[in-house]
């Protein structure tokens, strides 16, 4: 099975410890490669690292979750993206809806968080 490099960007300590508790209980598949605090620190590992996969918040200091997902969409068209979120999931839907990026609502149920994973993890295009 393909190994996925990971990127957690949540400026919550707490948030990134249960996104990394929900990847390592899934499967041994989920290489995390970085977690970042806030959206600038977010691009630079993303840039600076072969990514897979984008686990973010959307509000976040320097640079917010819209933003940097915009960028790192313009340099890899195929990194899935899944964003994790308080915002009002209607608005982040229209605009995150050319785009093919799967969201949850925060709080963040972690048996969500596993069950969208497990379906990336199955997929091919991974």
């Amino acid at each position: 099975m393909k190994i996925i490099n990971v990127l957690i960007v949540d400026d919550s300590k707490i948030a990134r410890m249960k996104i990394k508790d929900a990847l390592n209980e899934i499967c041994d598949t989920f290489n995390i490669i970085a977690e970042a605090e806030d959206g600038q620190d977010g691009l630079d590992k993303f840039f600076a690292n072969k990514i897979d996969l984008v686990i973010t918040d959307i509000e976040m200091p320097n640079i917010n979750g819209i933003d940097m997902t915009q960028a790192m969409r313009e340099k890899d068209k195929d990194v899935e993206i899944v964003v994790i979120s308080s915002v009002d999931i209607e608005n982040i839907k229209q605009i995150f809806k050319q785009q093919n990026i799967k969201i949850l609502k925060k709080p963040m149920k972690v048996q969500q968080l596993k069950i969208l994973l497990t379906h990336l993890v199955g997929r091919e295009t991974i």
